[in-house]
């Protein structure tokens, strides 16, 4: 009755999407936007899928078109920020957190945007003494129940050369989520780093069992034992 309706062609895209039916939603995406270029709720939803395809570049221009198009304080940009952090587009992430924290005060998702942006500036290396900040923030907020901010205080910490923190942090985590590869790998650089050679050995070891790549996400940020 009216095929030129973006909308629907964003609705039904969705339904397909939820129905693991990738390759139809995708093109009715593709639809959507070309009806509307900037819709926005299309663009995002082609972002993740693209990003789950492991389509890089294409995710890239969707986030770039969205990211121009939300307003400033849109509630968006929590997502985006998650979304250009999966894409290693680091410093986008950051503006995105730094955009949501400032005009979400008072939001309940504001522990997550403190430890998402504590995390970007953790892999970064970049402004650490900012990151510890945030990672305390977000405890704060959270409690010791936050595994996520542990670890991500824990990789400030290791940075920041603070070892027996550092371990802490990552003990605290572990006991939260004990299969985290990250948190074992960082307790392991830090251990090795103490001269707790078997220790650290054995935690790095057990992480590389878990997810193989882990050792290279590290040695990719610079962080080596």
């Amino acid at each position: 009755m009216n095929p030129n309706e973006p909308e629907y062609f964003y609705q039904r895209g969705m339904v397909q999407w939820e129905n693991k039916q990738a390759d139809p939603a995708m093109a009715d995406f593709d639809r959507a936007l070309a009806l509307k270029p900037d819709l926005l709720s299309a663009l995002v939803s082609r972002a993740q899928l693209r990003l789950d395809e492991k389509n890089i570049s294409g995710a890239t221009a969707d986030l770039d078109l969205a990211d121009r198009t939300a307003p400033r304080q849109a509630d968006v940009r929590f997502t985006l920020a998650g979304m250009f952090e999966a894409a290693d587009l680091l410093d986008s992430a950051l503006s995105q957190f730094d955009l949501w924290i400032d005009n979400h005060p008072d939001d309940s998702k504001m522990a997550g945007a403190l430890n998402g942006r504590c995390w970007i500036r953790a892999l970064k290396g970049t402004d650490l003494p900012k990151a510890l900040g945030d990672c305390n923030a977000a405890l704060r907020r959270s409690g010791k129940t936050n595994a996520a901010a542990l670890d991500s205080r824990g990789l400030v910490r290791l940075r920041l050369g603070d070892y027996d923190k550092a371990i802490n942090d990552y003990d605290d985590s572990l006991k939260l989520a004990p299969r985290d590869a990250w948190s074992l790998y960082g307790r392991g650089v830090a251990k090795l780093r103490k001269k707790r050679t078997a220790e650290g050995q054995a935690d790095t070891e057990a992480a590389e069992r878990l997810w193989p790549k882990i050792a290279g996400e590290f040695q990719r940020r610079g962080i080596v034992p």
